[in-house]
């Protein structure tokens, strides 16, 4: 399979660069998702369950009002870069003006809900002031836009790296040495800072100085119609994720939060294969669509059938061994987490397949139910969650997720004609691994 994609992708020079820089962009959440991993290890065993529990809690809410910080743009910028390079100056400089108005509300918005959440916490608040100070910082990478849009995003991804891996040791080193939390959360938003920084000088030896961005009342307005729906999208996607953290934390306490953080760190760190599989093939095949429907369907099928089937590996391995991973990689004190990621580990098949459909309805110009399937997810989820967690604590919170990726991963998508499709395949790919098991025992 992938053999073909590279072949046909040989004789079309602009088709391969493109796939090539998707790819980058790929790896380079992968690596961002290997660092984070070990460093919350490291983090988990010197801070302890209780102390790891409350910064995750602070990142949990500033990641939620970073997605109202970044408005949806990403969606939009690139693509508009693409279309203008002429104006690229405007769209730059209209994209970092809404992007400051929208971090300096989220800001104000983020420390006074960090407070009213649990006043009897008084470090909570502390914590978020100063992580969420990121937010600003992070306004200036949109010229990581302006790369993606000139197909050129290893420059990017290798200069951010190197700040990240930098940073990570520091915070490693903290930890070891028992620095306050408050000092690591400030290493945190410093992070940011010089990653900005870092990302703007890149810019600045490649296309020019930033001072000649110019912002116009009509592209800001132009900027925020296109951009809404994807915030909403966006939005809907991080609470999806992150509220079972922050009910948890409401519910029962920063300690419970430190052992379903740490199990959920492992079980991310696992979607890295299917996940970058997805993103290496889909662009190639997605050159057959007005070739052939039905072999680009036929593809698509290819592609599930393996996502499906590796992260059903992934997840028996891990259930099997959930005992031995927690306490190799967090020690004996996060016990609690091992049942917590025996049932994460089957989340990952609903989340994989998620990314692949997802990838079939961009393609179809149908991201909107994306954005209804993620608005569906925090309903059930919260709903769940509230439920769960009150009668079996965190691994009610483990199974609520499960469960919520289930419906509206898998079993919504038999509702709508334009996702049905979706259904048939992935019902497909479950099919197809049971005949094949059928055929092993026989």
């Amino acid at each position: 399979m992938i053999g073909k994609i590279h072949k046909a992708l040989a004789d079309r020079p602009v088709a391969k660069r493109i796939a090539r820089n998707v790819f980058w962009l790929g790896l380079e959440r992968a690596s961002r998702l290997i660092i984070a991993l070990v460093v919350a290890i490291f983090l988990a065993r010197y801070l302890g369950p209780e102390k790891f529990g409350l910064l995750n809690l602070a990142l949990a809410f500033v990641s939620i009002f970073a997605t109202f910080a970044a408005f949806g743009m990403n969606g939009v910028v690139p693509k508009d870069l693409v279309k203008e390079p002429q104006q690229a100056g405007n769209i730059l400089g209209s994209s970092l003006l809404i992007g400051l108005t929208c971090a300096v509300i989220s800001y104000i918005a983020l420390v006074t809900s960090a407070y009213l959440f649990n006043p009897e916490n008084p470090l909570l608040p502390y914590l978020v002031a100063v992580i969420g100070t990121s937010l600003l910082f992070k306004t200036t990478q949109i010229v990581n836009f302006w790369f993606e849009s000139q197909v050129d995003s290893k420059v990017i991804v290798w200069t951010e790296n190197a700040v990240i891996l930098v940073a990570s040791g520091f915070k490693v080193f903290l930890a070891v040495y028992q620095a306050p939390l408050i000092v690591l959360a400030a290493v945190i938003a410093s992070e940011a800072a010089v990653i900005a920084l870092a990302a703007l000088v890149v810019y600045s030896r490649r296309a020019g100085s930033i001072f000649a961005w110019s912002a116009t009342w009509s592209r800001v307005r132009l900027l925020a119609a296109q951009s809404w729906p994807l915030l909403l999208s966006s939005a809907a996607w991080i609470l999806y994720t992150r509220i079972d953290q922050i009910m948890i934390g409401r519910m029962i306490g920063s300690e419970a939060v430190g052992y379903y953080t740490a199990a959920t760190r492992l079980s991310d760190a696992t979607n890295i294969l299917p996940g970058l599989l997805v993103v290496s093939i889909v662009p190639a095949i997605t050159l057959m669509r007005e070739s052939s429907r039905e072999q680009y369907l036929a593809k698509f099928q290819i592609v599930y059938d393996a996502v499906f089937g590796i992260s059903i590996a992934i997840a028996i391995v891990i259930s099997l061994f959930s005992e031995a991973i927690i306490a190799i990689a967090f020690g004996d004190s996060y016990g609690a987490s091992e049942f917590v990621l025996r049932i994460q580990a089957w989340s990952i098949v609903f989340i994989s397949m998620a990314v692949v459909s997802g990838r079939y309805l961009i393609n179809e110009g149908r991201q909107v139910l994306t954005m209804y399937r993620h608005m569906a997810g925090v309903v059930l989820n919260a709903v769940l969650n509230y439920l769960l967690i009150g009668a079996y604590g965190i691994q009610g919170a483990a199974a609520a997720t499960l469960i919520s990726l289930f419906v509206v991963n898998y079993l919504l998508d038999a509702l709508h004609p334009d996702t049905r499709v979706c259904f048939v395949q992935k019902t497909k790919s479950f099919m197809f691994l049971g005949v094949l098991g059928a055929k092993a025992r026989s």
